[in-house]
């Protein structure tokens, strides 16, 4: 039997009976029954992240894929309340308003902007947040404050070496911090940004991403650690291959309810999840995106895509450092179409220092990982050797766009000179 809020438990006492009851009522997330009467709006508000994970493809603006971390593009705040305005007036099942993405919200500001109108404007609706924790114990006063009242963290690891093979680096005060000293820091903030939450009166969902052979046999640690804290429920969702983990299966359905169920000893367990895109709508079994905010089609299985750094999609005229934006374009057939101009966020608006540009550096390749080629006019030998790790050909030319690739096109990319 899994474990439930009993009576007389220290979050009963907290938050009191009647909350409780209208959360799991109301919230499609956090009640299992919820989710087939309730909908949700996702507002993709917040492109930056402070970690980089290694299941984690940062490759955004997509209209196809029903996943975390997708949307068809980012809003502005005026934008994201005018959008929800609209769906909540359309359906008035559509009691929550959340920000889970694309990036981290709690290191964006324009996620706190977007609370601010949402509280004035459409008070009535639930507000939540999904994060990864690593800034939620300083921010969770001013979350209090905007009308949070539901927050997930997504928690892999509560133990340091399992941890470092999920966590690939952190960002904290303008500084990259990376191995066993980013992953002991990641799990310490988590845990107290938890505590803090719960101690506010938040209700704290906690995601867990099964990783086989990495974190499949350490999901009951992570149960009791959370449980310990305050946590209001479990979600342990299936891996979706991607990044540097692409190689990994999926748990298969078997795996996957042992865990869960193993881990309802603890506490209660979401079994309804669908793993939904940053800009969901719509009842939880509503994945895709609302086709009002789609912005183009997804990339052919068949063709080869590439990223150009250019300031008039004539000349190949930038350096890969000082490009805020790539045109891309799609070979296929032996011809080529430019297929969107891809503005790239960075974690920095200006960087200057060195360390702020290799964190940038890291970013703007995980929102090119869907291309495989990238031609600028200049690039650095530490951002060169990141292509290369990530597969992705690096052309360097001052040449114009169509001679470049036309010659692509004629000769097939691995007919092309590159300085990988």
């Amino acid at each position: 039997m899994e474990g439930k809020m009993r009576k007389g438990s220290s979050i009963q006492k907290q938050i009191g009976t009647t909350r409780v009851s209208d959360i799991v009522a109301t919230h499609p997330c956090f009640g299992t029954k919820a989710h087939h009467h309730f909908g949700r709006i996702h507002l993709p508000v917040a492109p930056r992240c402070n970690i980089m994970c290694a299941y984690c493809n940062r490759r955004f603006d997509c209209p196809n894929e029903s996943r975390p971390g997708v949307t068809s593009r980012v809003m502005t705040p005026n934008e994201a309340v005018q959008w929800a305005k609209e769906h909540v007036n359309e359906d008035p099942r559509i009691t929550v308003a959340g920000i889970a993405g694309p990036g981290d919200p709690l290191c964006n500001d324009e996620t706190y902007e977007t609370l601010r109108l949402l509280k004035k404007q459409l008070p009535h609706l639930t507000l939540c947040l999904s994060t990864n924790g690593l800034l939620l114990e300083s921010r969770v006063e001013e979350l209090v404050n905007l009308g949070i009242t539901n927050v997930t963290i997504t928690i892999n690891a509560v133990d340091a070496t399992i941890g470092s093979k999920v966590y690939l680096l952190a960002l904290s005060r303008g500084k990259r911090i990376v191995g066993r000293q980013a992953t002991e820091m990641i799990i310490q903030r988590q845990l107290d940004g938890l505590s803090a939450a719960v101690e506010k009166g938040i209700f704290v969902k906690v995601n867990t991403v099964l990783i086989p052979g990495i974190n499949d046999n350490h999901v009951t640690e992570i149960a009791a650690a959370i449980k310990q804290r305050g946590a209001f429920m479990m979600n342990i969702l299936p891996l979706i291959p991607a990044g540097s983990l692409r190689h990994i299966a999926p748990p298969n359905p078997t795996i996957l309810n042992t865990a869960r169920n193993r881990c309802g000893f603890f506490l209660p367990q979401m079994r309804h999840c669908r793993q939904c895109r940053a800009d969901a709508v719509g009842l939880l079994d509503q994945t895709l995106c609302d086709k009002q905010i789609l912005a183009n089609p997804g990339q052919r299985k068949d063709s080869y895509r590439v990223a150009v750094a250019s300031g008039n999609n004539n000349i190949v005229d930038q350096s890969f450092g000082r490009a805020r934006g790539f045109y891309i374009y799609d070979l296929m057939d032996n011809h080529f179409n430019l297929h969107e101009f891809r503005n790239l966020y960075t974690f920095y608006d200006r960087p200057n220092a060195c360390a702020q540009k290799e964190v940038d550096m890291f970013f703007k390749l995980a929102q090119l990982s869907d291309c495989q080629a990238l031609i600028c006019a200049r690039i650095g030998p530490d951002p060169r050797q990141l292509f290369k790790q990530a597969n992705i050909r690096v052309i360097e030319t001052l040449e114009p766009i169509e001679t470049v690739l036309q010659r692509l096109c004629d000769n097939n990319p691995d007919g092309l000179a590159v300085n990988n």
